[in-house]
């Protein structure tokens, strides 16, 4: 059997880092009282430590781990946006090209997870 645990590590590295830029990105709107920053970032460190738990877990992935991660990051990463598109408007340009950028690694994430998932169920 191959082994995927550093892949699937450093997969979770980089989905951590993603989701604490994202909540650094939503700092200053939750200080200026936004409902939607403030729920957003919610969801976001729950996502965060969702991952870092899994670092702290057992050492090899399965696929039922796989699984469950891709579908959770995939609708995090499909209401997140859709609700970033739609209610929550942000004016500077810079900001949103770093959302943008934070949501394709993320989907990179989701891809690469996706890929060990595929090759753990397959026998």
């Amino acid at each position: 059997m191959v082994d995927y645990r550093e892949a699937y590590q450093a997969l979770l590295r980089r989905g951590a880092q993603a989701l604490d830029e994202l909540l650094q990105l939503y700092t200053p709107d939750i200080r200026a009282g936004k409902d939607w920053a403030d729920v957003s970032a919610a969801d976001t460190r729950n996502k965060r430590n969702s991952l870092t738990e899994r670092l702290a877990g057992p050492l090899q992935p399965t696929a039922a781990d796989a699984s469950t991660l891709v579908v959770s990051l995939g609708h995090y990463l499909d209401s997140h946006w859709a609700d970033y598109q739609e209610d929550f408007p942000i004016a500077n340009p810079q900001k949103r090209a770093r959302l943008e950028a934070l949501h394709s690694e993320l989907a990179a994430v989701v891809k690469g997870i996706g890929e060990i998932y595929n090759a753990l169920r397959t026998p």
